[in-house]
C-alpha cells in the first residue's frame, strides 16, 4: 500500500475504533498438570465454534517485567454478541483450581479478571500441536511422541504405533514430472529427455505433505534421465544436511526442505523455479501475513528468495520462487500487526520513541496482513 495514502488512515483509524468492534481483555493464572503453568505455555481464544483465533498470549513474554508465574493477559476485537472459548497449548480447559471451562459471551464488560484456566497434558499418541502440551515433550507429525524421530526416515504417524518413533522407508514416484500416486515424505521424479534450450518441469504428487507443487528449470544441454528429489527434512534432523535451524522471534517455519538433482550440473541449469502452497490454517494459527511467506536457500548460510503470491483459493496460498540452485530450503513467514501492536506503535510515536516513518511501516503492515 502507498504509504502516503496509508498516513491519511493513522485519522480514519482513531475516527472508526469507537464504531468498529471493542477491545476485551481477559487475564489469570493458567495451571497445567495442577502446576502453575511455566513459560511458554500458549493461551488463545476463539471465536466458539470455529479455528478463527481472537487473540494468544505466551505465559512469561509478556510486555509487563515481574508478572508472576503462571499469569497471562491477552487483548483482542470483538463484539459484545461474540461467544469465544479458550485452549491452553491447543487443550481444552478442565474444571480444576476454580477455573473456568466454558464458552464466554462477551457482554459489556471489557476487562475479565482472574479468569483462570486449567489443563493436562496430553498422553503419548494422543494428537497435537505444539510440544508444550504433550507429557513427553515432544509433538512429531501432530501426535505426542515418545522422542523427537530425529533418525533418518522415522516417523510418529505410522499406523498402529501412533506415538512411536517408527522407521520408515521412502516411496518415490518417477516419469515425466508424475508417478506413483503413493503418499511419501520423499519424491524422486524423473524426466526421461530435456532438449538443450528446453524448460524441465517435474510435478509432484503429494503437495499436500511436501508443499511443493512444481520445480521448473531451462537446460544449456541436451540430457537424458534427469531427477529431482524433494525431502521433507524435520527441524531436529536439519543439522545432518550441513544447514543449521532458521530461527526467528518475528515468525515461524513452516517446512524444512532438500531438494536435490541428478543428469545435470548446476552450470547447466537456468531460470529454477519452485511452486509452493501454504495451508491458510497455518497462517492463522501462528498470525503470519500471507505477504511476507519466503522460500529460503541454504548455502554457507541462510539467505531468503524472491518469492511471489501466484494465486489463492479458500485453502491454500500459492507462491513461486526463484532459486540459483537446489539445497537445503526452509518455507518461512513473518507474524503480521494485531491492532493492539498497531495502537501500541502509535503510542510510541507521540512518547518520541519512534520516527513518523515507523509508524507508516507499522500502519502498512497491519493493513496488509488483514
Amino acid at each position: 500500500m502507498n504509504k502516503i495514502y496509508v498516513s491519511a488512515l493513522i485519522f480514519a483509524l482513531f475516527a472508526s475504533v469507537s464504531f468498529a468492534a471493542s477491545p476485551y481483555f481477559f487475564k489469570g493464572y493458567v495451571h497445567v498438570n495442577g502446576s502453575l503453568a511455566p513459560n511458554g505455555t500458549i493461551v488463545e481464544i476463539f471465536l466458539n465454534g470455529t479455528n478463527s483465533v481472537l487473540g494468544s498470549s505466551v505465559v512469561g513474554e509478556g510486555t509487563l517485567g515481574g508478572t508472576p508465574q503462571g499469569w497471562y493477559t491477552v487483548g483482542f476485537e470483538g463484539n459484545s454478541e461474540n461467544i469465544v472459548s479458550f485452549r491452553v497449548d491447543n487443550l481444552t480447559p478442565i474444571s480444576a483450581n476454580g477455573t473456568n471451562v466454558t464458552a464466554q459471551t462477551l457482554g459489556s464488560g471489557v476487562i475479565h479478571d482472574n479468569f483462570n484456566l486449567s489443563v493436562n497434558k496430553s498422553s503419548q499418541g494422543s494428537s497435537c500441536l505444539y510440544a508444550i502440551g504433550c507429557s513427553s515433550g515432544f509433538c512429531v507429525d501432530s501426535y505426542c511422541c515418545n522422542s523427537a524421530c530425529g533418525g533418518a526416515s522415522e516417523d510418529c504417524n505410522v499406523a498402529g504405533s501412533l506415538g512411536t518413533c517408527t522407521s520408515t522407508a521412502s516411496s518415490s514416484s518417477s516419469g515425466g514430472g508424475g508417478g506413483s500416486s503413493t503418499p511419501s515424505t520423499t519424491e524422486t521424479l524423473t524426466v526421461a529427455s530435456v532438449n538443450a534450450g528446453a524448460a524441465a518441469t517435474f510435478t509432484t504428487t503429494n503437495a499436500a505433505s511436501l508443499g511443493v507443487e512444481t520445480i521448473q528449470f531451462t537446460s544449456s544441454v541436451s540430457a537424458t534421465n534427469v531427477q529431482v528429489t524433494v525431502k521433507e527434512v524435520k527441524e531436529t534432523a536439519i543439522t545432518t544436511t550441513g544447514a543449521i535451524s532458521l530461527a526467528s522471534s518475528d515468525g515461524a517455519v513452516y517446512k524444512y526442505l532438500e531438494i536435490t538433482k541428478t543428469g545435470l550440473q548446476t552450470s547447466q541449469m537456468s531460470s529454477v523455479k519452485v511452486n509452493f502452497k501454504v495451508p491458510k490454517s497455518w497462517l492463522s494459527s501462528n498470525n503470519i501475513d500471507k505477504n511476507t511467506v519466503a522460500l529460503n536457500r541454504y548455502n554457507n548460510g541462510w539467505a531468503k528468495l524472491a518469492t511471489t503470491i501466484r494465486s489463492e483459493d479458500a485453502t491454500y496460498v500459492y507462491y513461486a520462487a526463484d532459486t540459483p540452485g537446489f539445497s537445503t530450503f526452509a518455507i518461512t513467514g513473518e507474524k503480521g500487526a494485531t491492532f493492539f501492536e498497531l495502537i501500541s506503535k502509535i503510542d510510541d510515536y507521540y512518547a518520541g520513541r519512534i520516527t513518523f516513518f515507523a509508524l507508516i511501516d507499522a500502519i502498512d503492515l497491519y493493513y496488509n496482513s488483514q
